[in-house]
């Protein structure tokens, strides 16, 4: 019998508790937790060409530029963050942990 293969993206939330999980940034975390580091990157550039300015997708570029050990590029995009919604927590926590 056949089955439809279960979404790759869906299973790093299986289970989790995460806020990020089952919202419309759940691909990110997803992609974050599957280590598709380039695949976050890909993504948040698409949303920001589509819709804008959006802390959300700065501060998926910044985990995902911080995981590639890219941390001054982390850094600038924790800021932008942080200037399009300043005091955005997830952004203000990152930033903390590089310092």
């Amino acid at each position: 019998m056949w089955r439809r293969p279960r979404p790759t993206i869906g299973l790093a939330c299986w289970g989790s508790r995460s806020a990020r999980c089952g919202t419309k940034f759940g691909p990110f975390a997803a992609y974050l937790a599957l280590r598709r580091y380039r695949d976050v990157i890909d993504l948040a550039t698409a949303n920001l060409n589509m819709v804008g300015n959006q802390e959300e997708s700065y501060y998926y570029l910044g985990r995902a530029r911080q995981a590639l050990g890219e941390l001054e590029a982390a850094r600038r995009w924790y800021q932008k963050a942080l200037e399009y919604h300043p005091g955005f927590v997830p952004a203000v926590e990152a930033l903390a942990g590089l310092e």
